[in-house]
């Protein structure tokens, strides 16, 4: 959410602020509930290009990026987790998208959004072995795995897994 100048900021008209959620709702150390952070936009002038790039490094990030199998099996295929349903992008670039890191934010909590960075000529074989298994084709790619049914608050017996690009959804055994 952005803010515009106040009492604390008078001599520097305009002023947009940023907050920004915490990545833990919790402090660790007192139990008490995390603050939010304040960014101040620093740049004497609203430059377009600048702004925007200010406001997607400031956006609050609860992507988790999918750097080898073993992430992969801790984020993605986990036991014990099954009672979320994961979001997968596959894609070149190394950055993530705003829009990716705007519905993280949103669905905090109740979907996971992962990410896996493909970036030609730089592929890791692990990772494209990760691609090859949900059949990606062509980059960008989005899949959902469905471990929990919200309507009936059950975890499923099995994996549904839904290509957004289709209607379909193919059944994986659970790992």
């Amino acid at each position: 959410m952005l803010y515009s100048c106040g009492a604390h900021n008078e001599n520097k008209i305009p002023a947009l602020m940023l907050y920004k959620e915490p990545e833990q709702r919790k402090n660790p150390y007192t139990g008490e509930p995390m603050k939010k952070q304040f960014i101040q936009y620093q740049e004497r002038g609203i430059d377009i290009q600048m702004f925007k790039k200010w406001v997607t490094n400031n956006l609050s990030d609860f992507t988790h990026q999918i750097k080898n199998t073993q992430d992969y099996t801790n984020l993605v295929q986990n036991e014990e987790d099954r009672d979320i349903n994961k979001v997968i992008l596959f894609t070149k670039k190394d950055k993530i998208p705003p829009a990716i890191k705007a519905l993280s934010a949103e669905f905090r909590d109740r979907v996971r959004f992962n990410v896996i960075s493909l970036p030609e000529g730089k592929e890791d074989p692990e990772l494209v072995a990760i691609k090859d298994d949900y059949e990606v084709k062509e980059l960008p790619y989005l899949v959902v795995e469905q471990t929990y049914n919200v309507t009936s608050e059950s975890v499923l017996d099995q994996y549904l897994i839904h290509d957004y690009r289709s209607k379909d959804y193919k059944i994986a055994p659970l790992i």
